[in-house]
Parts: C-alpha cells; sequence; structure tokens
C-alpha cells in the first residue's frame, strides 16, 4: 500500500500490486486455515462458509467506498490506499495476538530452511480431489467472470451509457461482489454439490444477459445480468470450498486452500490480459463478447461432466 500510495507511474503501480499479490497468496490460505482450525466443534461447516463469504464481502465493501473515495475525496489516487495501510498495519497487531493454530518448528527461519518452506507446491488432500475434479470448471468460468467484470465492467457501463455518472463503473463490480456474498449466505445450508452446480448454472444466463446489454443499450439489462453472475459466483465458490475443505484433514486445509486460491486468480488474470489485448485489437464488443463465449462454453463443460459423474462425487 506505501508503494501504490508513493507511485508516480506505471511501473510504481504495477510494484504495487506485485506486492499485493504476494501478501494476498501468503495470507489467503494460511487464514482460511485458521479459520477452520477456530472452528466451534459444535458448529461444524461455518468456518467454510465464511470462507467462501468473506473475500467476496470484502472486496464488494472495497469497491463501494473505494468508488465513493474516488468520487468525493481529496487525491482519490492516494486516500485509498492510505486507508488500507492503516487498517493492514492494525490488522497485523491483530494478528500478531492471535493463537498460533499450526505445529511450530524449531530453525523455521534459518534461511535454506525458509526458502525450502516457501519453495511453491501444488497439495490437494487426496479426499478432496473428487470435489475439486467436480468443480474445477465452474471456478475457472467464476472467477474468470469476475475478472471480466472487475477490469472490463466499467468500460462496458460507459459504452452503454457515456454521460453516466463516473460512480456507475465501480457499481458494476459492486454488484457482482454483492450478489455473490449474499448467494453464498443463503446457500450455506444447501448441499455443497448442488450449490456448486447451481452456481455455475446461473453463471449462463448472467453472461448472456451482458452480452446483451451494449445491443439493447440497456445500464438495466448490464446489471441485471451482473447480478445474475454474482449470484452464480458466490454459489460455485461457496458449494466448491465446501467440497473441497470438509474431506480434507487439519494438515492439509492449507495446502487444499492454497490450490483453490491458485486456480482462482490464475483464472481471473490470465483471461483479463488476453481481453485487455482483444480489445486494442478488435475493441471492445469483439472482446466481451468473446470471453462471454468462452465463459458459457466453459460452464456448459462442466455441468455435461458433471452430470456423468457418481453423485458421490
Amino acid at each position: 500500500m506505501a508503494v501504490s500510495a508513493a507511485a508516480q507511474g506505471v511501473p510504481e503501480l504495477i510494484a504495487g500490486r506485485s506486492l499485493q499479490g504476494l501478501a494476498t497468496g501468503v495470507a489467503t490460505s494460511a487464514a482460511g486455515a485458521a479459520l477452520l482450525d477456530f472452528e466451534a466443534p459444535d458448529r461444524p461447516g461455518r468456518a467454510a462458509v465464511a470462507n467462501g463469504i468473506m473475500p467476496v464481502a470484502g472486496m464488494a465493501v472495497g469497491v463501494l467506498v473505494s468508488t465513493a473515495l474516488v468520487q468525493y475525496a481529496p487525491a482519490p489516487t492516494r486516500t485509498v490506499y492510505l486507508l488500507l495501510l492503516v487498517l493492514f498495519i492494525a490488522q497485523a497487531a491483530a494478528v500478531r495476538l492471535t493463537p498460533e493454530t499450526a505445529r511450530t518448528e524449531s530453525g523455521t527461519w534459518r534461511p535454506i530452511r525458509l526458502l525450502h518452506l516457501l519453495r511453491p507446491t501444488i497439495t490437494v488432500a487426496p479426499a478432496s480431489r473428487p470435489g475439486l475434479a467436480l468443480a474445477a470448471p465452474g471456478i475457472v468460468a467464476a472467477w474468470a467472470l469476475g475478472g471480466f467484470y472487475s477490469s472490463l465492467g466499467p468500460s462496458l457501463a460507459r459504452l452503454i451509457a457515456p454521460h453516466a455518472a463516473h460512480a456507475t463503473g465501480g457499481l458494476v463490480f459492486f454488484t457482482l461482489t454483492a450478489a455473490a456474498g449474499l448467494a453464498g449466505h443463503a446457500a450455506r445450508a444447501l448441499p455443497a454439490r448442488t450449490v456448486s452446480l447451481a452456481g455455475a448454472a446461473l453463471l449462463i444466463p448472467g453472461a448472456l444477459l451482458t452480452l446483451a446489454a451494449p445491443h439493447l443499450h440497456s445500464l438495466l439489462a448490464l446489471f441485471a445480468g451482473t447480478a445474475l453472475a454474482g449470484a452464480g459466483f458466490g454459489g460455485v465458490t461457496q458449494g466448491a470450498l465446501r467440497l473441497v475443505l470438509r474431506p480434507a484433514a487439519p494438515g492439509e486445509r492449507a495446502g487444499s486452500l492454497a490450490t483453490y486460491y491458485a486456480l482462482s486468480y490464475l483464472a481471473m488474470s490470465i483471461p483479463v490480459v488476453l481481453a485487455g489485448l482483444l480489445t486494442n485489437l478488435y475493441g471492445l464488443q469483439a472482446s466481451v463478447a468473446l470471453y462471454g463465449a468462452t465463459v458459457v462454453a466453459l460452464t456448459l463443460t462442466g455441468l455435461i461432466r458433471a452430470a456423468h459423474l457418481p453423485h458421490k462425487a
């Protein structure tokens, strides 16, 4: 946040984003696993629900506050990062006081040992692999669609309504994440497989309605499609996390969760870079159409595949 707040150009912003990405990758799997470790024995499953809801809820709040700051605060490109810097310092202090739930080893901080521990690895609990295989196409489709709305959503809103308020673009991603959080909370008591597949199915009408919005010249269609896609996103993440985390033993949770997030973040980032290149070459509408068609095709593939898998998967 300090690097981003002090940035004077694109290279510094990229450096700040890179540091932010490293921090997020380090924190999310450990924090999610700790949530599971702190779970009350008489209320099983609540931590997996929280793991599904809290990231999208955090994004919704962040987008809403950032949009308001950009609209009304002085020096908004710095104010956002400075406020987050203060928040993270307070959070770091709170985490420092939190009890450790993982087994500690002597010599962890020795350079050679630390490099060995930080070596990137992909590990999924054997009992979690069928659930991840079932949910993987939906995970990729949902997070790819999330990346689309976060990056191209504001441009799509301006294309449909060039004279709308600047905040309209930010509200597109807020609609997605808010709908995802609400859907994830509403579906918390339903079977994980059902929630995951129903969420994937909702991605299709959401993407199609979003694709139709520029041709209809309708912000209402854009926000309705975004809300449907958000509900699908929430269902996919909620169901997938329960499918992956519930069967894992305590020592396997962090690795399984890290694998889920690695898949999710790659699905969110790589298609966005390709979409940016396509937008520069062929225009926004062509990029949106190809992106939406890819998400729909991937989702249909996952649903057809799931229909042929045994229900116990």
